[in-house]
C-alpha cells in the first residue's frame, strides 16, 4: 500500500491540509517546530485504526474547527482506494469508510488492505520518531532485546520479556514448595486461626506488658540495624570485590591467551562443519568404492564360472520345431491303433451298404459311379412328380367314388315324387287351387254389395216416406231391388265352378267339406314339393358335371404317368442304372450307392493318413538323428522310440543352456551397471577432494590434520574472546560503577588483603546479628503472644477472618495457575521467534549499521543464554549498547528497527513508514550516512521523512528522486 495523497478536515491545528505530491520512495515533509509534523504522524495511525478515546490527550480534537479526521487516498496493487474517517454527528470513534476509486461498487476489507495487522504493529514497526528513541537511550541491552521482541510480535510497548517476569514474580510471590510467600501465609494464618478458635482466653494484663517489652526491643533493634546497615554495606563492597577477582583474572588470562594465538588462514564454524561432512564423505565414498570394485571381481567370476553350450542355443530354433514334431509322433503313436480299427469298420459298412444295392449296380462300377447334381437334382425331381401325380390319382378315384354315392343318395332321398307327379302337373294343381281362393274373395265381395244394396234401399224408403219424393225415387227404390239379386247370383255361380273344377282335379285328396284352410295347406305342400324337385334337379346336375370334369383329369393323369415313366427309365440308363427300377427304390439305391463312394473316400483318407504318418515318424527319425550330429550328442543304435525320449532329453538341456546364458546376461547388465556407479563414485571421490583442497587453501593448511589443528587454535582464540566479554559482563553485574574504574581498582587489589578485611568485618558482623538476632526473636516471641491475644478476642471476628483467608487461598491459587499457563505459552512464542525471525533481523540491521558507522561497528551478536545484543568493533571487541554514545545507541535502534521492518514486510505485506526527526542526535557525518542507508531502504518501502532541521532536508534536495513537501 503506498499512500498518493493526504487530506485533514479537522485533526489537532490542522484544518483543510492537503499533501496531494506525496510520491514512491523518500517524501521529506519539512516543517519548524510546533508545525504539525508529529500531528500528521498520529493522524495517519488514528485514520487507520480508530481515534483515541476523548481522555486521551492523542485524540487531537481540532483546534481551529472542521469536522474531526480526514481522508488518505493509497495505490494498492492495480486500484486506487480513499480511506476516510470523519467524526460526523459528533461520533467518538467512526468508522474507517473505504471506496474503491476504479470500482466504487467494490467491496474492499480493512483487514486486507492493511495486510491484517492492528494498531499495535504499525505504530511498533512502521511509525517511530524521537519519543520512541529516548526512552530507549537508558535501557539495558536485555530491553533493547525486549523491545525487538515487541516489534516483532506486535505488542504494545509493554516488553514482553518483562511481562514475562512480571508473571514469574508474580507466581514467586504467590506460592513457592518452601518460603513464606501469599498462599503459604495465608494456609500458615489460617492454621493458626483455627487454633486459636479453640483456645480463646482474656489474656489483658499480659497484653499490656508484653506491648512494653515490645517498645523496648524496638529501640534496641533500630540500633543495632543501624550497625548492621553500615557493616553490611562494608561487607557488600568487599563481597563484590572478592567474587569479581576471580573474573577479573579470568579476563586478565584470557586476554594474555589470546594475544599468544597467532592464527593465518579463514575459518568459521560452517567451514569446519563443511570439512567434516567432506572427510566423511570422502571416507565412505572410498568405503563404496572398495565395495564396488569388489562386486565387480564377483560378478566377473561368476560370469567366467558359467560354461555354455553355444552349438545348442544356435539350433534352438531347430530343436523347437523338432520338439513340436515329437509332440506330434507321440500324437501319431497313440493313433496308430485307432486308425486300423477305423479301416476295418469303414470296409464292414461298404460291404453291409453294397448288400442293399444288390445287382442294381456291378461292384466294378461303383467308384466309377457318379450322379451329377443336375442328374440327381432331375431324377429326384421326376419321381416326387411322378408320387405327387400318383396321390392326385388316387384322390381322383377317391373323389368319383364320392360323386356316385352322392347321386344314388338324392335318388333314393324323393322316389315318390318322381314317381306320381311332374312339375307340369303340380304347377297347375296350384293354379286351380288359387283360382279357388280367388272365387272364395268374391263371394265376399258380393256380401258387401248385398249389404250396400239393403242400406240404400231403406235409405230411400225412408226418404220417400218423409219427402214423399216423386218418381225418381221410385226408380231408384226399384233399381236397388234388381242389384240385390244380381249380386247374389254372381257369387253363388262362381263358387259352384271352382267347387266342381276341385272336386275332378282332386279326387280323394280332400276329406269332408272343402274350405278355404284346406286349400291354403295344399298349395303349401305342392310349392314345398316344386322346391325339392328342382333341388334334387340342381344338385344331380352339378354331381354330374363334377363326374365328368373328373374323369377327364383322371386320363390326363394316367396319360402323364405313363410319360414320365420313360423318362425316368432313360435317365436310369445315363447314370448306369437297370432300366427297370421300382420307382420308389430308386432314390434308396442311389443314396446307398452315394454312401458307399463316400465310405470309400473316407477309408482312402484313413489309408493316406496312415502313409503320410510313417512319412512323418521316418522324417522325425531323420532330423533327430541330424540335430544330435549338429549338437555332439550320439545317437547310433537308438530306436524310433527312442528318439521321442531324446528329443525330450535334447529340449532339457536346451532350457538349462538358456537359463545360464539368460543369467549371463543379467550379470552382464549387472556389471556394466556396476561399472557406471563405479565411475560416478570416482567422480563423486574427486569432486569431494577438490573441495576439500579448497577449504585447506582457504585456512593456508597442509593437509586435514593441520586444519584440525589450526580450527582448534581458531575455537580456542574465540573461546577466549567469549570469555574476555563474558568476564566482563559478569564484572559489570556485579558493580554499579563504571567498568574502567572496577578494572583500574583490581589492579590495586589482591585475594589476601581483601580476605583479611572480609575477615575483620564479618566477625563485627556476626557479632552484631547474634545480638540482633536474640532480639529480634525476642520482640518476635512477643508479637506473635500479642497478634494471639488479639485474634482470641472474639469469636466472631475469627470465624469472619478464617472465611476470608479461604476465599483468599482459592483466588490466589487460580491466578497463579494463570500466570503459569501464559508464562509456558509465551515460552513457545519466544522460542519460534528466536528460530526463525530474529537472525534474519540482525543479519539486516548489521548491514545497515555498517554503513552509518562506516564499518566501525561491523556485528551485532547475541551472547549467552539470555541473548544479550552486544556490537564487535573492527578490533573484534565486544561493546554492550550501554557502553555507546547516545547517538550511537539510536543509530543501532534505527538500524535493528529496519530490520525488522524489512522481515515484518518480507512476511506480511508492505506499509508506508514513517520517521519523525529520528536523526536529531546524529553528527553530521553519520547524518548523511544515515540518510543514504535511508534512501537505500526506501527502493523497498514508501518514506515519510518528517523534520524541521533544514540541513537535513539540503542534503536531502541533493538527490532530485527524493520528494520534499513543506508545511
Amino acid at each position: 500500500m503506498k499512500i498518493v495523497k493526504i487530506e485533514i478536515d479537522g485533526f489537532g491545528l490542522h484544518r483543510d491540509l492537503k499533501l496531494d505530491n506525496i510520491k514512491e520512495g523518500i517524501n521529506v515533509i519539512y516543517g519548524n517546530n510546533e508545525a504539525g509534523k508529529s500531528t500528521i504522524k498520529n493522524f495517519l495511525s488514528s485514520l487507520l485504526f480508530g481515534f483515541k478515546s476523548r481522555s486521551s490527550l492523542k485524540r487531537y480534537e481540532p483546534i481551529n474547527g472542521g469536522t474531526h479526521g480526514g481522508k488518505i487516498t493509497v495505490i494498492n496493487g492495480d486500484d486506487m482506494v480513499e480511506l476516510s474517517r470523519l467524526s460526523i454527528n459528533n461520533r467518538s470513534n467512526p468508522d474507517l469508510a473505504l471506496t474503491s476509486l476504479k470500482n466504487p461498487s467494490k467491496k474492499l476489507e480493512t483487514q486486507q488492505l492493511l495486510q491484517g495487522i492492528n494498531q499495535n504493529v504499525y505504530d511498533n514497526v512502521f511509525s517511530f520518531g524521537l519519543e520512541e528513541l529516548q526512552n530507549l537511550k537508558s535501557l539495558t541491552d536485555q530491553e533493547v532485546m525486549d523491545y525487538i521482541y515487541t516489534a516483532g510480535f506486535g505488542f504494545s510497548k509493554a516488553s514482553m520479556p518483562k511481562v514475562k517476569k512480571q508473571l514469574n514474580d508474580l507466581c514467586d510471590s504467590l506460592w513457592k514448595p518452601k518460603g513464606k510467600k501469599i498462599i503459604n501465609n495465608h494456609i500458615e494464618e489460617l492454621s493458626k486461626v483455627i487454633k486459636s478458635k479453640n483456645a480463646i482466653q482474656n489474656l489483658q494484663e499480659k497484653y499490656i506488658d508484653l506491648n512494653m517489652k515490645k517498645e523496648e526491643a524496638s529501640k534496641e533493634i533500630l540500633s543495632l540495624e543501624i550497625k548492621i546497615k553500615k557493616l553490611n554495606k562494608e561487607q557488600s563492597i568487599l563481597h563484590d570485590y572478592i567474587k569479581g577477582m576471580p573474573r577479573f583474572v579470568e579476563l586478565r588470562n584470557a586476554q594474555e591467551m589470546s594475544a599468544k594465538i597467532h592464527l593465518k588462514g579463514s575459518y568459521s564454524d560452517t567451514d569446519y562443519n563443511s570439512m567434516m561432512n567432506l572427510e566423511s564423505n570422502y571416507a565412505i565414498c572410498a568405503k563404496d568404492l572398495e565395495d564396488k570394485a569388489e562386486i565387480l571381481n564377483k560378478i566377473k567370476l561368476e560370469m567366467e564360472s558359467l560354461c555354455i553350450d553355444r552349438k545348442i542355443l544356435v539350433a534352438e530354433p531347430e530343436i523347437k520345431t523338432l520338439q513340436r514334431e515329437g509332440e506330434m509322433v507321440n500324437t501319431i503313436l497313440k493313433l496308430e491303433n485307432d486308425n486300423e480299427i477305423k479301416k476295418r469298420q469303414l470296409q464292414e459298412k461298404i460291404n453291409s451298404t453294397m448288400a442293399l444295392v444288390g445287382d442294381s449296380i456291378g461292384t466294378d462300377r461303383i467308384k466309377n459311379f457318379n450322379v451329377s447334381l443336375e442328374q440327381r437334382v432331375a431324377i429326384n425331381e421326376a419321381i416326387d412328380v411322378y408320387r405327387e401325380k400318383e396321390r392326385e390319382l388316387l384322390l381322383l378315384n377317391r373323389e368319383l367314388a364320392d360323386l356316385q354315392e352322392d347321386k344314388g343318395v338324392i335318388n333314393n332321398r324323393y322316389p315318390n315324387i318322381l314317381e306320381q307327379q311332374s312339375t307340369n302337373s303340380i304347377e297347375s294343381r296350384i293354379a286351380i287351387l288359387h283360382e279357388y281362393l280367388r272365387a272364395s274373395e268374391n263371394t265376399g265381395q258380393g256380401k258387401m254389395v248385398q249389404f250396400f244394396a239393403l242400406i240404400m234401399y231403406f235409405t230411400t224408403l225412408i226418404i220417400m216416406a218423409l219427402n214423399s219424393y216423386s218418381f225418381w225415387s221410385i226408380i231408384g227404390v226399384a233399381a236397388m231391388g234388381i242389384l240385390f239379386p244380381l249380386s247374389q247370383w254372381y257369387t253363388t255361380n262362381r263358387k259352384v265352378k271352382n267347387i266342381g273344377k276341385i272336386t275332378r282335379g282332386f279326387e280323394g285328396e280332400f276329406e269332408g267339406v272343402l274350405s278355404v284352410e284346406m286349400v291354403k295347406s295344399k298349395i303349401k305342400d305342392f310349392e314345398e314339393s316344386l322346391l325339392q324337385i328342382q333341388n334334387r334337379k340342381t344338385k344331380l346336375e352339378d354331381i354330374n358335371s363334377k363326374i365328368q370334369l373328373k374323369e377327364g383329369k383322371l386320363k390326363d393323369i394316367q396319360g402323364f404317368l405313363e410319360e414320365l415313366s420313360f423318362e425316368i427309365s432313360l435317365m436310369l440308363r445315363e447314370v448306369g442304372l437297370k432300366e427297370k427300377l421300382n420307382i420308389n427304390s430308386i432314390v434308396e439305391v442311389i443314396r446307398n450307392i452315394a454312401q458307399i463312394k463316400e465310405y470309400m473316400k473316407e477309408l482312402d483318407t484313413v489309408e493316406e493318413r496312415i502313409s503320410s504318418q510313417e512319412q512323418k515318424k521316418v522324417s522325425f527319425f531323420t532330423k533327430t538323428k541330424e540335430i544330435c550330429d549338429m549338437i555332439g550328442i550320439a545317437f547310433e543304435g537308438l530306436r524310433f522310440e527312442d528318439a521321442v525320449g531324446q528329443v525330450t532329453m535334447i529340449s532339457e538341456k536346451l532350457n538349462e543352456e538358456k537359463k545360464k546364458a539368460n543369467k549371463l546376461e543379467l550379470l552382464v547388465q549387472k556389471y556394466d551397471s556396476a561399472k557406471i556407479e563405479h565411475a560416478k563414485l570416482l567422480e563423486k571421490e574427486k569432486t569431494y577432494s577438490d573441495e576439500i583442497q579448497v577449504l585447506l587453501t582457504k585456512g593456508e593448511a597442509t593437509d586435514l590434520s593441520n586444519y584440525k589443528e589450526k580450527f582448534k587454535l581458531y575455537k580456542e582464540r574465540e573461546g577466549l574472546l567469549k570469555e574476555v566479554v563474558a568476564a566482563t559482563e559478569k564484572i559489570q553485574t556485579i558493580f554499579t560503577q563504571g567498568i574502567d574504574e572496577v578494572l583500574s581498582n583490581f589492579q590495586k587489589l589482591s585475594f589476601n588483603s581483601l580476605n583479611e578485611e572480609r575477615e575483620r568485618v564479618l566477625g563485627d558482623l556476626e557479632a552484631v546479628n547474634s545480638e540482633y538476632k536474640k532480639l529480634v526473636q525476642e520482640k518476635g516471641e512477643l508479637l506473635k503472644e500479642i497478634q494471639q491475644i488479639e485474634q482470641q478476642e472474639d469469636i466472631d471476628k475469627i470465624l469472619i477472618e478464617e472465611e476470608r483467608l479461604q476465599g483468599k487461598i482459592s483466588a490466589d491459587i487460580e491466578k497463579w495457575a494463570t500466570a503459569k499457563l501464559a508464562i509456558n505459552l509465551l515460552d513457545l512464542a519466544i522460542k519460534e521467534y528466536e528460530e526463525k525471525t530474529q537472525p534474519e533481523v540482525f543479519k539486516r540491521a548489521e548491514s545497515y549499521f555498517s554503513k552509518i558507522t562506516e564499518g566501525k561497528y561491523s556485528r551485532i551478536m547475541l551472547l549467552g543464554e539470555d541473548k544479550n545484543i552486544v556490537v564487535l568493533d573492527n578490533k573484534g571487541a565486544a561493546i554492550k549498547p550501554e557502553l555507546l554514545s547516545r547517538g550511537t545507541q539510536e543509530q543501532l535502534y534505527i538500524c535493528i528497527r529496519l530490520g525488522v521492518i524489512d522481515e515484518f514486510s518480507k512476511k506480511n505485506g508492505k506499509l508506508p513508514v514513517v520517521f519523525d526527526d529520528v536523526l536529531v542526535n546524529f553528527d553530521e557525518r553519520r547524518t548523511k550516512n544515515a540518510l543514504e542507508v535511508i534512501k537505500d531502504f526506501s527502493s523497498n518501502h514508501q518514506v515519510l521523512f518528517f523534520t524541521c532541521h533544514k540541513h537535513i532536508v539540503k542534503e536531502m534536495e541533493k538527490n532530485k528522486e527524493i520528494n520534499v513537501i513543506s508545511l
